[in-house]
């Protein structure tokens, strides 16, 4: 596999000190983005004919064309599977901001966030 540029080290950016409802947006953004990345990737999407489809399928490249438009994605290209998975951690990531936003007003900036990491990541 292709290694990545420096500046391509993270499909979402960590940030720290900022609102939560300015956060929420920026990331509910950034998943929106990435939904419909894949929608158009998925419409042109066909099974290699090969021995090792499945290997190939595993590292094909989505083009994200809006990704300058949201101030926290800075990849214009990512791995497919990858993409899911990370959307799949910024979606429990959502639903808990959402929560303490309803929740516990009184705590309304996130100190540190790395969206797309789900073992170390997360926000505080």
């Amino acid at each position: 596999m292709a290694r990545r540029a420096p500046s391509e080290k993270y499909l979402v950016l960590p940030f720290c000190d900022r609102d939560l409802g300015l956060a929420l947006d920026q990331i509910s953004s950034a998943h929106q983005i990435l939904r419909r990345a894949i929608e158009g990737f998925l419409k042109n999407l066909a099974v290699p004919d090969s021995p090792h489809w499945a290997c190939e399928m595993k590292r094909l490249r989505v083009t994200i064309t809006a990704a300058e438009t949201c101030q926290i994605l800075r990849a214009s290209k990512w791995d497919y599977f990858e993409i899911v998975i990370q959307c799949a951690t910024i979606e429990r990531l959502m639903d808990a901001m959402k929560w303490a936003r309803d929740n516990l007003p009184e705590y309304g900036r996130v100190k540190w966030c790395n969206p797309a990491q789900s073992n170390v990541g997360g926000w505080i």
